[in-house]
């Protein structure tokens, strides 16, 4: 048992100003450009923004579980972090609330009448419809928040009760509930990415975008937690050793990008059919080629190679520098996978693209820390069986 409780307050109380700046300057900054510039532009900056940081909260929703699942004291280091960052899905799912009532023909070419025609089209059309398109959105995220509430109210329970049998129903929730979540993953990143453009289909896609924001999610929760270790509350308890098993896991979770993105390449390629390969020859010409191989030198290579030093790993500043490349990076990946769809002539960057992403990325802090604000930053039981030597070392520094 842990016996201090180590809160966040003074950690992330400069992330919390810097936040609301960025929130008020960014949006306040979007809305202009709705309002003089181009507000098809606005719909489409505002969306690649919000679905980044609504995957950050689903990234953190999968690696809890996961973690529930597996145990091990890099959790239980990440554990209030990732309930905070998942706690704020309900309030991304009402941003999204505008783009469902005045944005969707800005976005979805397909929710224009009469789009859907042709052969490939025509059958896609019972499936790419309004109507049950935004049912989907709901069911979506019903079921994610279900399964955030229930698992922070029993970890909440247990910091209160030190009642050992909620570990145990948090484990076994954790374990269909990621059979849930894939499959609600794969279908939403289908609905919310893939349809960007309709006649491209793909088997690798739900993986790919889900490993995607799982590895944004991770880079981010190990930035905050440097932080948190740099400016006192985790000082007493983080060590090399601590950093050291993050710095693999996410030198994994790039692995298995890499994997999923590089797979869903060669095998369309190689196929060379017109609805699959046309895709790829949008995204290798026209400027979008100097982006993609931006992703392939800066998300993968080099995170690859420096994430290959145990020095490297065991010093959380250098970490977290990579961290925050990686992290930068799935923002260009998802921005490379959809805007193309938009304007397949070239290579085209707004300036409202990089005002969006600050202004909801502040929110999403703000929000994030409100989360984390007045519980204990480190898990106060954790379970004896599952990870012994882990709980004696945490153990240790809480007393």
């Amino acid at each position: 048992m842990i016996t201090t409780e180590y809160r966040a307050q003074s950690g992330l109380r400069h992330v919390g100003n810097i936040a609301l700046v960025g929130a008020l300057v960014g949006l306040l900054l979007l809305t202009l450009g709705a309002l003089i510039d181009d507000p098809e532009q606005f719909w489409r900056s505002y969306y690649i923004a919000w679905l980044y940081w609504t995957g950050i909260a689903l990234g953190s929703l999968g690696i809890l579980m996961i973690q529930h699942i597996s145990g091990g004291v890099w959790g239980a280091t990440l554990r209030r972090l990732l309930e905070s960052a998942a706690l704020t899905l309900p309030w991304m799912g009402l941003f999204f609330i505008p783009v469902a009532l005045f944005g969707l023909h800005s976005i979805f070419e397909w929710s224009h009448e009469g789009f859907m025609v042709g052969e490939v089209l025509s059958q896609k059309k019972v499936y790419l419809n309004v109507p049950f398109f935004l049912a989907r959105m709901v069911a979506y995220f019903v079921i994610w928040t279900a399964l955030v509430m229930l698992l922070t109210r029993w970890s909440r329970r247990l910091d209160g009760t030190g009642d050992m049998r909620l570990s145990g129903r948090m484990r076994g929730l954790s374990a269909p509930g990621f059979v849930v979540y894939a499959i609600t993953m794969t279908l939403a990143t289908v609905d919310l990415v893939l349809s960007l453009d309709p006649e491209f289909f793909s088997t690798i896609w739900g993986a790919l975008v889900t490993i995607s924001f799982i590895l944004a999610a991770f880079s981010l929760m190990i930035i905050v937690l440097s932080l948190l270790t740099d400016r006192g509350p985790l000082r007493p308890v983080m060590s090399s050793e601590h950093f050291l098993d993050l710095g693999k896991l996410m030198l994994a979770f790039t692995i298995v990008w890499t994997y999923f993105s590089f797979s869903q390449f060669i095998i369309i390629w190689s196929a060379n059919l017109p609805q699959e390969a046309v895709w790829y020859t949008v995204r290798l010409s026209g400027g979008w080629g100097w982006m993609g191989l931006a992703l392939l030198l800066f998300a993968f290579v080099v995170p690859f190679l420096l994430l290959l030093s145990r020095p490297l790993k065991e010093s959380h500043r250098a970490l977290v520098i990579v961290a925050g490349v990686v992290a930068f990076m799935q923002y260009i990946n998802l921005f490379y996978l959809s805007v193309p769809s938009w304007h397949r002539d070239g290579l085209h960057i707004s300036w409202m693209d990089f005002v969006a992403p600050i202004g909801f990325g502040g929110v999403w802090l703000l929000l994030f820390s409100a989360m984390l604000r007045g519980r204990p930053i480190l898990p106060l039981y954790v379970l004896p069986e599952r990870h012994p030597r882990d709980r004696r070392e945490l153990t240790h520094v809480g007393n």
